[in-house]
């Protein structure tokens, strides 16, 4: 009998190694999972920082362009004033005055229409971004809930493997306290009988 506890010992040893096998492995792939959320943040940072740099330095450039166009502008308009001002100094005037008045209108509408433009970019990226973070809940929230079931799982199967262990060693024992307690009544009977 003490080596068949011995044997049930072995195969509980054996089953608790596969299970701390089995917790190692769920460790790596929480590790794992971390470290891929560590990743995918310090990506969307990066790109981020990558978009902010690009829209600075196109807003830049644009304003470095406009900046150009409008001295090449006014460096033309000078000339085409300077050649038809003696031809036609009264029209000029009235010319210069219209000139005036568009290009104010026009500056005024593309800085009304460049910030209704960044306040939709503003407001996309903050969908975009907004809906990523949920997506990514979500999908931690799923992981974890697999990996929550997947350990459950495990140690049910534990559970009930060392519960049917347990009753079969405890019917054995019991087994056993019957016979002893059979052979010590009949070592009792005969002391008696050899006394008597």
């Amino acid at each position: 009998m003490d080596e068949e506890l011995k044997i049930y010992l072995e195969e509980m040893k054996a089953e608790t190694k596969g299970l701390n096998g089995g917790l190692l492995e769920l460790k790596a792939d929480m590790k794992g999972l971390n470290g891929g959320l560590h990743d995918l943040k310090t990506e969307f940072k990066a790109d981020m920082l990558e978009l902010k740099a690009e829209f600075k330095a196109d807003m830049h450039d644009l304003k470095t362009e406009f900046k150009a166009d409008m001295h090449d502008l006014k460096t033309e308009f000078k000339a085409d004033m300077l050649e038809l001002k003696a031809e036609f100094k009264a029209d000029m005037h009235d010319l210069k005055a219209e000139m005036k008045g568009d290009l104010k209108a026009g500056l005024s509408g593309l800085r009304h229409e460049l910030k209704g433009d960044l306040v939709d970019l503003k407001r996309d990226m903050r969908d975009n971004i907004k809906g990523d973070l949920i997506d990514l809940k979500r999908e931690m929230f799923e992981h974890t809930e697999n990996v929550e079931t997947r350990l459950l799982n495990e140690f049910w199967k534990w559970a009930k493997t060392s519960d049917a262990r347990y009753r079969q060693g405890t019917a054995a024992v019991g087994f056993l306290d019957e016979r002893v307690q059979a052979v010590e009544d009949r070592v009792s009977e005969l002391e008696r009988r050899k006394a008597g």
